[in-house]
């Protein structure tokens, strides 16, 4: 996976897709430094239920670059959240990244997820993931 600065202009994977405004958040990877902090358990659960609203999903996997052992988890896809002004593109990975490495994202992405509302629940894949 690729690295992107939080806030940049969006540029991964097909932009021209893309609306105007968005913005990458949650890009990582352990060759770069990220902000770290506390989020709350509100919003850890609210990203963790945007993750099951994936788009842009590709044939590879991407495993965490911070987990150590075989049984990293992995990501193919990526989510979308609309917020004041912009859309925040983040790879599904974000909810790990905030739970397990602690990161940190921009605090108008944690707001944008915070007042995020589902219109419908997405059905679960084969596999039993969402």
């Amino acid at each position: 996976m690729a690295h992107f600065d939080d806030l940049t202009p969006y540029v991964y994977f097909h932009p021209e897709e893309e609306a105007p405004g968005t913005v990458n958040v949650g890009w990582l990877d352990a060759s770069h430094p990220f902000p770290t902090g506390e989020t709350s358990a509100g919003f850890r659960a609210k990203l963790e239920r945007l993750c099951r609203h994936r788009v842009k999903r590709t044939r590879g996997r991407y495993l965490c670059d911070f987990c150590k052992g075989p049984q990293k988890p992995g990501g193919s896809a990526e989510i979308r959240v609309a917020g004041s002004g912009s859309i925040y593109a983040a790879p599904e990975l974000i909810h790990h990244y905030v739970s397990a490495h602690d990161y940190l994202p921009p605090e108008e992405f944690i707001q944008a997820v915070s007042a995020w509302e589902p219109v419908t629940e997405p059905e679960e894949d084969a596999g039993g993931q969402a």
